[in-house]
């Protein structure tokens, strides 16, 4: 029977999976509504920090679930891990900083806890990075990861987001590879800080095509919002965001213009993305 909206129902217990012969329904539409969607937690934002890590409504920013950041990498590094990514129905937690790698988890989305072992998906990267930490997003089928290489060129790098395999490096002088990127389906988006010619900062969103193939740009748009700190994008299945400080946009994922600004709850802040993370689920 049908269910409430995006939910479907075999009596009164929830749907959680469907099957078409031997391959995963992703959604199910009536007409050009979606009444049921294989990945439950497509419209949570994930924010994580040193101290924390919270799962958001991406409707309106209130709290899903709060629990305490404990995650701890093997000896002898022992640090503290916080940089969130998400792709289809998968969410890790990891840390990257200098030439060592830290490892990434898998996170449980309803639980916000450790549901693997250590993922060393960076390993195959680590000799051509710069002793400067990088960040990770995620797409609809990738993890990409952007850091600073031996030649001080950005360079993104693509990951298989089921397998977590290496597939390709995109590697540019001239492209910002900035701030923590996400992404929304098969796009990837960074935000830059810049100055103008009378010094004023400003912001600029990236939004690139994101493959096997590589890391490819596709346009850019200038965000007039004043400030020095360096920003963030997040994107769910259903919307692309972007945050400074303790605000939040959302954007058109095609334009990337405005759609409404708002606020997060407090304790959630991106202004230093060396200390945070954020990301949703596609």
């Amino acid at each position: 029977m049908w269910g409430d909206e995006m939910g479907l129902n075999i009596g009164t217990a929830g749907l959680d999976n469907l099957m078409l012969g031997n391959q995963e329904v992703d959604k199910v539409m009536l007409g050009t509504t979606e009444v049921w969607s294989n990945n439950k937690w497509a419209t949570q934002v994930f924010y994580s920090d040193e101290s924390k890590i919270i799962s958001l409504d991406q409707d309106t920013m209130t709290i899903i679930k709060q629990v305490t950041n404990n995650v701890m990498t093997p000896a002898p590094y022992s640090v503290k891990c916080y940089d969130i990514s998400g792709s289809y129905k998968k969410l890790i937690l990891g840390r990257w900083n200098g030439t060592s790698s830290y490892g990434n988890y898998e996170l449980n989305p309803d639980t916000l806890s450790v549901s693997s072992g250590i993922i060393q998906m960076e390993a195959s990267v680590i000799a051509s990075m710069r002793s400067s930490r990088g960040n990770f997003g995620g797409t609809l089928n990738y993890f990409w990861f952007i850091a600073t290489d031996n030649a001080r060129d950005e360079v993104a790098h693509v990951f298989d987001s089921q397998t977590y395999s290496h597939i390709v490096s995109t590697s540019s002088n001239t492209r910002y590879f900035r701030g923590e990127p996400d992404g929304f389906l098969n796009n990837g988006y960074t935000i830059a800080e810049l100055e103008d010619n009378d010094g004023a900062s400003y912001h600029c969103i990236y939004k690139h095509e994101i493959s096997a193939s590589g890391v490819t740009f596709l346009a850019s748009v200038d965000d007039a919002r004043q400030s020095s700190s360096t920003g963030g994008m997040f994107g769910t299945s259903k919307k692309l965001f972007s945050g400074i400080d303790d605000a939040y946009v959302e954007h058109d994922p095609q334009s990337m213009t405005i759609i409404k600004t708002g606020t997060f709850p407090n304790g959630i802040d991106i202004s230093r993305l060396n200390k945070a993370g954020i990301t949703g689920m596609k």
